[in-house]
């Protein structure tokens, strides 16, 4: 759930190089029913912006070569163009225009930064619009967080803070959402708002409200800001130091382990890629790891070093085993016995 503050922005455009996952990998803990939901206006503008060449990714969408010079004869930028034709392939396509046909296409041309993307826009078809994961939540009393201030209290002493300092507020908004922390009205209404901080206040506000009915909700958004690099800057708001935002593993502990350790306990070196993205090292960095390591021989264990390294460096992530653990067992990893055995180190 967590895993969109740990990959890359969705914002950027990017177009990445196959590793050894497959689309299965990729989409585990994803119901086919979500996967087979028509894709929303409001989800294709935000995909629209992901990649670049888009009539290959037309073609296998099933657009002809007439509909792609009509898009292309139309006035507009390349992200309007590319839109159009999301636009259209929905259009042609109605309930077939679905995510698994997106998570399809975007694996078909190696794209799987995009597909994990693609797994964190995706509703929950079970979830009508009408409530919400936090608003069945206990409703405990308001208990103090940091110096004394209880969640809602803590919000509002640092409202200009955060509106000054999310950087990404729609894939924040997107995760908040999919953890049950803001109402599905205050996800398009961050998407619909224009300029990033008129965004970043429409969802302060939705976090205020549901954090004021259910104070539990509030370490949903601490784990999200936790999470996002961007955000360093006020992590100490919210935890005095850059200790880990996931839940304590036991026996893993939170000092941050050694890259020679790391080496050693984590020898799916194939899946660096995928690794890199669960600890937010950018789809650049992680182009230029690629780069760099080629096909020289071991270069899957070159690749690996530099991710840790980077990670160790910048602090994409917080830097911990506790990290590393919640990455392994996600989904597009899927390393889900690793993680059990660092676990009980």
């Amino acid at each position: 759930m967590i895993s969109l503050l740990i990959c890359p922005e969705l914002g950027a455009s990017v177009e990445t190089m196959a590793d050894s996952s497959t689309l299965d990998d990729l989409l585990k803990g994803v119901s086919r029913n979500s996967l087979k939901a028509e894709c929303s206006d409001e989800h294709l503008i935000k995909i629209a912006k992901w990649f670049k060449h888009w009539k290959d990714i037309s073609a296998d969408l099933g657009l002809t070569e007439a509909e792609e010079e009509e898009i292309e004869a139309r006035v507009g930028d390349l992200n309007r163009k590319k839109l159009d034709m999301l636009r259209k392939w929905k259009s042609k396509y109605v309930a077939k225009a679905n995510y698994l046909k997106l998570a399809e296409v975007f694996h078909d041309h190696g794209y799987n930064d995009l597909v994990v993307k693609l797994c964190n826009l995706i509703p929950s078809v079970e979830d009508d619009g009408s409530s919400n994961e936090a608003e069945r939540l206990p409703n405990p009393q308001p208990q103090p967080v940091s110096c004394g201030l209880t969640p809602s209290e803590l919000l509002r002493t640092n409202y200009s803070k955060l509106v000054e300092a999310i950087q990404d507020p729609e894939s924040l908004a997107d995760f908040l959402y999919s953890g049950g922390v803001i109402a599905r009205k205050v996800n398009e209404d961050v998407c619909l708002a224009q300029g990033v901080k008129n965004k970043n206040r429409v969802l302060l506000a939705g976090v205020e409200q549901q954090v004021g009915v259910n104070p539990g909700a509030f370490q949903q958004f601490k784990s999200a800001v936790l999470r996002d690099p961007s955000l360093k800057s006020i992590w100490p708001v919210f935890d005095g130091s850059k200790a880990s935002s996931t839940p304590a593993v036991k026996g893993a502990g939170t000092n941050g382990p050694s890259i020679h350790e790391l080496l050693d306990k984590v020898k799916v070196t194939s899946k660096w890629r995928m690794i890199g993205i669960g600890l937010g090292i950018s789809s650049m960095d992680l182009d230029a790891i690629q780069s760099s390591t080629g096909h020289q021989p071991n270069s899957t264990q070159q690749a690996l070093e530099k991710v840790f390294t980077i990670w160790q460096e910048k602090v994409t992530s917080p830097y911990n085993w506790s990290t590393l653990i919640y990455v392994l067992k996600q989904g597009y990893v899927g390393e889900t016995r690793l993680a059990q055995e660092l676990e009980r180190m």
